[in-house]
């Protein structure tokens, strides 16, 4: 009992005592944290890349929202360049052969308004072609020689490349304007130094009022498919083969098109197809940024920007327009269970033939 008493009273004198002051300081010290956003497309006119920086300060965080130069350096404060490098046999960069100075733009692309700042929201832009045989390194230099200076490196994603015949569509056939159908298969042959792709379907078609005769021509973006990690061959001579179906296409269809208007039928027009490949460092942001599962939902820190945070990568894409339903497609899509209720329509010999569902029976072709 005696021990069991004094510890009561230790347990009581610390518990009083710690609680006496209850005040801590929850901020680090202040520290110049560049924030960047770039991916360069070797095939783009124009290269952006988004420089800002991150803020800290004694109030809430909302205190400095409207503030701009909570967010954004002034264009004297910091100078945005690109390094190209050659590398050697042995993987080393050596000095650089070329430098490339981005100039902040003030006027080209907009924010929407929101609860940050848009004033004096700029992005750095650079017209010089991007070589796919090179590395880049971004530096973003402060003239505050107190300030460490962010950077990063990146390989180049490419179209025209050393392992094989280039990144390229197999199917649909690019070459034969005839050929050019799709039902839900893709292939093609991969890109240098790609470690992750995303196809864009873009499905063109147009709505006609029966009544008024009135025509509106829209298009609706499909979120095709991914492909990365053990999905992509480990060969680049290989291609890269998405199994697909009309079922495919039609599923996609039915839960992204807008709701059909009273009298409206919808009329197939073409196709766009996109594939996008990106680099190393984007497949690893974007598998990191998923959103976690099971107890630990700690992630790992992206270590991609020295001295700062964001993502510096590449990314570059090709596209087929103008692409046409398989022709066992294009004359019976309009009648699939998916698609019924949608409002498609086909013109054959003179008539206009669509889809009713019937009850008991199931999707049936009607004209008139």
């Amino acid at each position: 009992m005696k021990y069991l008493t004094i510890f009561s009273c230790l347990a009581f004198i610390t518990l009083f005592s710690s609680s006496c002051d209850n005040n801590f300081n929850i901020n680090d010290d202040w520290a110049d944290i560049t924030v960047v956003y770039g991916l360069l497309d070797p095939a783009a006119d124009t290269n952006w890349i988004r420089v800002q920086r991150a803020y800290l300060g004694e109030a809430a965080a909302s205190a400095s929202y409207g503030e701009p130069d909570s967010v954004y350096y002034d264009t004297t404060a910091i100078s945005v360049y690109l390094e190209a490098y050659s590398r050697g046999a042995d993987g080393s960069l050596g000095t650089p052969v070329n430098t490339i100075f981005l100039k902040p733009d003030f006027t080209s692309r907009k924010l929407d308004d929101g609860i940050y700042s848009t004033d004096d929201f700029r992005l750095y832009r650079t017209t010089e072609t991007i070589e796919e045989d090179k590395t880049y390194k971004l530096v973003v230099e402060k003239s505050n020689a107190k300030h460490p200076e962010a950077s990063s490196i990146t390989e180049i994603v490419g179209i025209q490349q050393s392992s094989n015949s280039g990144f390229r569509f197999v199917l649909p056939n690019p070459n034969v304007i005839a050929a050019r159908t799709f039902n839900g298969n893709l292939k093609w042959y991969q890109s240098d130094q790609a470690e992750i792709y995303e196809v864009d379907v873009y499905f063109y078609y147009k709505e006609v009022n029966r009544q008024t005769g009135a025509v509106e021509h829209l298009v609706q973006k499909l979120d095709y498919t991914t492909i990365e990690g053990a999905q992509i061959p480990a060969d680049p001579f290989e291609t890269i083969d998405v199994d697909g179906s009309p079922n495919n296409i039609y599923t996609l269809l039915a839960s992204n098109l807008p709701e059909l208007k009273p009298n409206t039928l919808r009329f197939f027009k073409s196709f766009t197809v996109i594939i996008w490949a990106g680099g190393e460092d984007l497949a690893k942001y974007i598998d990191l940024n998923r959103p976690t599962e099971g107890v630990n939902n700690s992630k790992p820190e992206f270590p991609d920007i020295e001295n700062g945070t964001g993502l510096f990568s590449s990314r570059t894409s090709i596209m087929l327009d103008e692409v046409a339903m398989s022709q066992q497609m294009a004359t019976t899509y309009y009648l699939s269970s998916t698609l019924c209720e949608k409002g498609f329509a086909i013109v054959t010999s003179g008539d206009t033939c669509y889809c009713e569902r019937i009850p008991g029976i199931g999707p049936e072709r009607v004209c008139d």
